[in-house]
């Protein structure tokens, strides 16, 4: 076999491999109600509906903006920076997203390589029916 095609057959059996370690350590697959509720966010997203999107948020919320972290305490301050936020990137990043795509880790359900997360509402009492909501914006931890 030639060496390029040696390496290549290695590189992609590492890539395999590597996917299926971090598949492993991801969660259960998203709900039905995760997928629901990534439809109605991105189609919230794409039509400008800012409203839709603060009114889904868990406040306080943490955004990266501008690569730096920060907590956004309720929908005013979401409004503020929501351009900041929801950049031309993220947009595009949420508008090529499929439901069936989405990926639940620890930390949630991922939007993209982490722009947006979801998770469940934890201000819904005990034994209440889960609400899915956004966690997070970007990777900020």
């Amino acid at each position: 076999m030639r060496p390029f095609l040696r390496f290549a057959t290695l590189a992609f059996s590492l890539a395999l491999a590597a996917t299926s370690l971090l598949r492993a350590q991801d969660g259960p697959e998203p709900t039905d109600a995760d997928k629901a509720f990534f439809r109605d966010f991105k189609r919230a997203v794409l039509a400008g509906d800012r409203a839709w999107v603060s009114g889904h948020v868990c406040f306080p919320v943490r955004a990266v903006i501008d690569g730096r972290s920060r907590m956004i305490a309720n929908a005013e301050d979401l409004d503020a920076a929501y351009a900041q936020i929801m950049t031309l990137d993220v947009v595009n990043t949420i508008r090529r997203q499929t439901p069936e795509a989405l990926v639940r880790t620890t930390r949630g359900v991922m939007i993209g390589d982490g722009e947006v997360w979801l998770g469940e509402d934890p201000a819904v009492p005990a034994g209440a029916p889960a609400k899915v909501c956004i966690i997070a914006f970007g990777n900020a931890d």
